[in-house]
C-alpha cells in the first residue's frame, strides 16, 4: 500500500490511499498522523508527505514520524517535503522573497512573505503552520523516530507545492 498524507489539490494516483486531518474530496481517511494512522503495523510500503509535517505542532514531529515508522514495512520508504527554514533566512538576508507568492501580500513585501510562509499559507481550516525545519532538525527527528537510512532529496509526486523553499528528505525503515 502507498499512502499520501495531505492531498491538498490533486491525488497522486488511483492506487494511493490518502490521509488528512481535514475532510475533503480527495481524502480517504481523516487522521492526525502525530496520534495514529489508520493502518496496521508494517502494512505500508511508501508514505509521501509533501508540505504537511509543518502543519503539526513542532513538539509532535517525532510522534508523527514514529507513527510513519510503525506502519512502514521493513525497507519501507518515507518521502518528506517541508519548507526549508534556511532558505527563508537566506531570503531574508538577501532581502528578496524566494517566490512570488502573494497571499495577503499583493505588494510582495519581504516580511509579509516570511510571515506567510512560516505561520500559514492561507486561512483554510487546518492549513496553519506550527513548525519550521532545517536539515539538521529534520534528520534528528527522523533518527529519534527510529529511521537510520536518511538522505537528502525525495521525488516530487503530483503537483509541486512549493519547490522554491523545499527541503526534501527520504528515510528508509
Amino acid at each position: 500500500m502507498k499512502v499520501e498524507i495531505g492531498p491538498r489539490w490533486s491525488k497522486i494516483g488511483h492506487n494511493w490511499v490518502t490521509v488528512d486531518m481535514v475532510p475533503g474530496p480527495l481524502v480517504d481517511h481523516i487522521a492526525d498522523w502525530s496520534e495514529r494512522l489508520p493502518f496496521e503495523d508494517e502494512s505500508v510500503s511508501l508514505i509521501y508527505a509533501s508540505q504537511t509535517l509543518e502543519h503539526l505542532w513542532w513538539f509532535k514531529t517525532v510522534d508523527a514520524l514514529k507513527e510513519a515508522y510503525r506502519v512502514l514495512r521493513p525497507d519501507g520508504v518515507l518521502e518528506l517535503h517541508v519548507p526549508d527554514f534556511r532558505k527563508l533566512i537566506c531570503a531574508y538576508i538577501m532581502r528578496e522573497p524566494a517566490s512570488d507568492w502573494k497571499w495577503n501580500n499583493p505588494d510582495g513585501d519581504l516580511m509579509k512573505w516570511i510571515n506567510g510562509v512560516i505561520y500559514a499559507r492561507n486561512d483554510e481550516e487546518g492549513c496553519q503552520h506550527h513548525a519550521v525545519f532545517d536539515r539538521n532538525f529534520l534528520f534528528d527527528c527522523l533518527i529519534d523516530a527510529g529511521f537510520r537510512k536518511i538522505q537528502d532529496g525525495a521525488p516530487v509526486r503530483g503537483a509541486s507545492k512549493h519547490p522554491e523553499i523545499d527541503l526534501a528528505v527520504t528515510a528508509v525503515k
